[in-house]
C-alpha cells in the first residue's frame, strides 16, 4: 500500500482574476486581457507556488502526491500559445525551480472533454484550437524529454483515480 494524497487544483487566482478583470473591460479571456507572455510568466510563479506550499511538504515526508497539474502541464501550455522562446525559458525555469516529479502521469483527455470540463468551472475559456495544439506539444515534451505514464483522462474522477493508483503501483512496484 502506498501513502496518497490527491491534490486538484483547478481554481488559480491570476487565471481567475485576469478573467475576471478582462471581462470588466471587454476582453473574453484573461490570456488576452495580459497578453500570453505575461499570462504564462505569472501562472508560471503561481505554479510554482502552490507546488512548494501544497505539494513539497508532503513529497519530502514520503507521501505520494496525485496532482492534476505538473509543470510540464504548464510548459506544454506556454509551447501550445505560442510564447517567444525567451518566455518559454523563464516559465521553464520558474516552473522547474522546485524541481521534477519524480513520477508524471499524463491524464491523456480528448480535446472535447477537456473543453467540456474546463467551460463547466465558469471561470476561464477554453479553446478547442487551443487544447489540440496543447496535447500535441505535451505529447512531445513528455516523449523527447522525461519519463511518463499514459492514462486515459476521460472518465469520471473516481474511475481515474484507480487508473492513476495502480500506474503508480506499478512503477513504482509496491
Amino acid at each position: 500500500k502506498i501513502n496518497t494524497v490527491r491534490y486538484e487544483e483547478t481554481r488559480y487566482f491570476v487565471s481567475e482574476v485576469s478573467f475576471a478583470l478582462g471581462q470588466q473591460l471587454g476582453y473574453p479571456s484573461g490570456q488576452e486581457y495580459l497578453g500570453e507572455d505575461y499570462y504564462s510568466v505569472a501562472m508560471g510563479f503561481e505554479f510554482l507556488r502552490k507546488n512548494m506550499l501544497n505539494i513539497k511538504p508532503y513529497t519530502q515526508n514520503g507521501i505520494t502526491v496525485i496532482s492534476s497539474r505538473t509543470v510540464f502541464d504548464w510548459l506544454a501550455g506556454t509551447l501550445a500559445r505560442g510564447c517567444s522562446p525567451k518566455v518559454y525559458r523563464l516559465v521553464e525555469d520558474v516552473v522547474l525551480f522546485a524541481g521534477e516529479p519524480t513520477i508524471t502521469i499524463w491524464l491523456d483527455t480528448t480535446a472535447e472533454i477537456a473543453y467540456h470540463r474546463i467551460e463547466e468551472r465558469g471561470y476561464d475559456r477554453a479553446d478547442m484550437a487551443f487544447l489540440k495544439k496543447f496535447s500535441v506539444a505535451l505529447s512531445k515534451q513528455l516523449s523527447h524529454q522525461h519519463s511518463f505514464l499514459r492514462v486515459s483522462g476521460d472518465g469520471d474522477r473516481k474511475s481515474v483515480h484507480g487508473m492513476v493508483i495502480k500506474g503508480i503501483t506499478d512503477t513504482l512496484k509496491f
